[in-house]
């Protein structure tokens, strides 16, 4: 989905469909996506996240929908080291994605 022109990806779907493995902390809402060896965790409402063991920062920072956590698409997929083909089509709901050992694109 598209607000305020950021591209907002849910994270869990957005994870089982690239193969990811998702790890949820329960506690804390955190969020850890791992693929490939490369790693992105972020929790709702705050912008401190990290990438590979750095930290980054998110603006606009990850929100929290009944009970699900959305993030910045473009952060995401940077953070795994994948790269956006083309930006999201909103005609047609797609965006392309490369994820390191993946011959395919995501859409």
């Amino acid at each position: 989905m598209v607000v305020n022109g950021v591209e907002w990806i849910a994270l869990t779907p957005f994870a089982e469909v690239i193969g990811a493995e998702i790890t949820e902390n329960l506690l804390t809402g955190a969020v850890t996506i791992t693929s490939n060896g490369n790693n992105f965790t972020c929790a709702p409402e705050k912008p401190a996240a990290q990438a590979n063991g750095q930290p980054v920062t998110l603006s606009p920072a990850p929100v929290g929908w009944r009970g699900v956590v959305y993030a910045p698409l473009r952060e995401v997929v940077s953070a795994l080291k994948g790269s956006q083909e083309f930006d999201l089509d909103l005609t047609r709901g797609l965006a392309r994605m490369r994820f390191p050992g993946s011959t395919t694109l995501f859409k």
